[in-house]
């Protein structure tokens, strides 16, 4: 019981950092263009989730892809929470 703690917290943990990863991508890829865009207002840009970041992206497809990045990264997070526990129990519990 204890091994399969621990290989289903590795196999979380792993596929929990490749879709946070996955999502960090998608959400900072028109990153560079809206702070360099900012910068040539005089503006100070908003972070990443802020709805000023959202907004300013034209396109109505990258702008759904820059949410479903944030989701995805947040789920990325929420899976690390979730089966870093397991590992740890099985670490102690071996």
């Amino acid at each position: 019981m204890v091994q399969f703690l621990a290989y289903a917290g590795i196999a979380g943990l792993v596929v929990s950092v490749a879709i946070g990863i996955i999502g960090a991508v998608m959400a900072i890829r028109p990153w560079p263009a809206y702070v360099a865009r900012c910068h040539a207002q005089g503006e100070q840009p908003g972070f990443v989730w802020s709805n000023r970041y959202i907004d300013s992206i034209a396109d109505e497809k990258k702008r759904k892809s820059v949410k479903r990045g944030i989701v995805l990264h947040g789920i990325g997070l929420a899976g690390l929470i979730l089966f870093f526990p397991f590992v740890l129990l099985s670490g102690i519990a071996s």
